[in-house]
Order: C-alpha cells, then sequence, then structure tokens
C-alpha cells in the first residue's frame, strides 16, 4: 500500500495502462486477477474534470487473496475501486510561500 487517507494522487491515463496492462475482451483493462480499470471508471474522470487528480476517501486493505490493497476516491461515490497500479503518482498541490522576502541586486 503506496498511499493513506486523504492523499492526493494523480491517476494514469487509459493509455499508459493500456500499454502497461491487457484488454480484457469486454474492453477494460485487466490489472490483477481480481482488478480491472472499466471504461466506465475512465468516463467519469472525464467526466469530473480534475486532470485525473483525486483524493484518497478509504484505504481497503484487507482484501481477500491475493490481498491487493484498494481505494476508494473521495470525488466520487461508486463501486469502483483503484489500485496503486492506477495510480501515477502523488500529486501534492503547491503550497504559496508565506511572508516572503525578496533580495534585491541594489
Amino acid at each position: 500500500m503506496k498511499y493513506k487517507v486523504g492523499d492526493i494522487v494523480k491517476i494514469k491515463t487509459w493509455e499508459a495502462m493500456g500499454r502497461e496492462f491487457i484488454f480484457t475482451t469486454s474492453g477494460n483493462i485487466s490489472i490483477h486477477k481480481t482488478s480491472q480499470y472499466s471504461t466506465g471508471m475512465e468516463d467519469l474522470l472525464k467526466e469530473i474534470d480534475t486532470n485525473r487528480v483525486v483524493t484518497i476517501l478509504k484505504v481497503i486493505d484487507n482484501v481477500v487473496p491475493p490481498r491487493i490493497p484498494h481505494y476508494k476516491i473521495e470525488e466520487f461515490d461508486a463501486t469502483w475501486v483503484w489500485t496503486d497500479e492506477m495510480i501515477e503518482c502523488s500529486a501534492v498541490p503547491a503550497v504559496p510561500i508565506q511572508d516572503r522576502f525578496e533580495i534585491l541586486d541594489l
């Protein structure tokens, strides 16, 4: 498990996952024997238009074998779960610098 509740992450693109994993006969991308990235998940990401950046709402780590951790996403309440392999990276937003002093060359 790479991420925890509250982490802001970026979901991989459909194309990136398609290059990394295999397609099922139903047109989804097979991540694991028990996990798929579906066209519905991709459509929902496009619909909410967050530039693929989402927040981890819940970590499910007691999944039946092969015990692959799954995540629920805060931006939408659906039955889908996401795995580490579907996540490109942590996407921590830039924090503006407070009380900044500039050094001027006079």
